[in-house]
């Protein structure tokens, strides 16, 4: 989670990036005037098996998308942290 958060705040090498998620943010100039634009969603490649569906191209987006939004736009790593953490926490106690 931390290395998708890094990857959306730009603090990872381009070649990591590219490389830690193939399916880039789901960014670009044809979808400036969609509503979905602003948001910060990893785009999901498709698979055509089980197993494509756990490389971490499919699952790391995934668990990304699934997280509030109100989490994935913090600005400070250790908040981040801090924060998935408690989300983590409350997730296992509810």
């Amino acid at each position: 989670m931390t290395q998708s958060y890094e990857t959306m705040q730009n603090q990872v090498a381009a070649t990591s990036a590219t490389t830690l998620l193939t399916g880039g943010v789901s960014r670009g100039p044809a979808r400036g005037r969609l509503r979905s634009a602003d948001t910060t969603d990893y785009l999901v490649p498709r698979t055509r098996s089980k197993l494509g569906e756990r490389a971490f191209c499919v699952s790391g987006p995934l668990a990304w998308n699934s997280l509030p939004e109100s989490l994935r736009t913090v600005d400070c790593i250790t908040t981040f942290r801090r924060r998935l953490k408690t989300h983590f926490f409350n997730l296992y106690l509810s």
